[in-house]
């Protein structure tokens, strides 16, 4: 489950004391950097990022975690300094069974799903069966 914040005018470092949280990735508008493969890159938005990972039955405690670092803001997400989009990702990844079939759900109860409305940010949901 990843925080996404984006923005021109994102400030990470003003991010990370609002929230009293280090990001897992960030960056500036402007940030210059090479690939593994010597291409020069130059970041078109700022980042700050939170991931958080665990199996399926940790997602609400995941899901109450970003909720109280959202929380400490004060303020919507939405409204922090910078941010012109937020959006929460949640990946789900099963393995696939011995015929390289398989399925892949999500399921939280009533009161998760509550939390999650109440980050007052887009979710979006990647729901994916590997080969091992």
């Amino acid at each position: 489950m990843t925080l996404y914040l984006r923005g021109a005018e994102l400030r990470p470092d003003t991010l990370s004391a609002i929230l009293g949280a280090k990001p897992t990735r960030a960056h500036e508008k402007g940030t210059r950097w090479v690939t593994s493969a010597g291409s020069d890159v130059v970041e078109r938005i700022g980042l700050w990022s939170l991931s958080l990972q665990g199996e399926q039955a940790d997602i609400p405690r995941m899901i109450s975690t970003i909720g109280c670092l959202v929380g400490r803001a004060g303020i919507p997400v939405t409204e922090l300094p910078g941010v012109d989009e937020a959006f929460l990702d949640i990946l789900v990844i099963a393995t696939a069974d011995e015929t390289g079939g398989g399925t892949c759900e999500l399921s939280m109860a009533a009161e998760t799903a509550c939390a999650l409305g109440q980050l007052g940010v887009p979710v979006q949901m990647t729901l994916t069966v590997v080969v091992p």
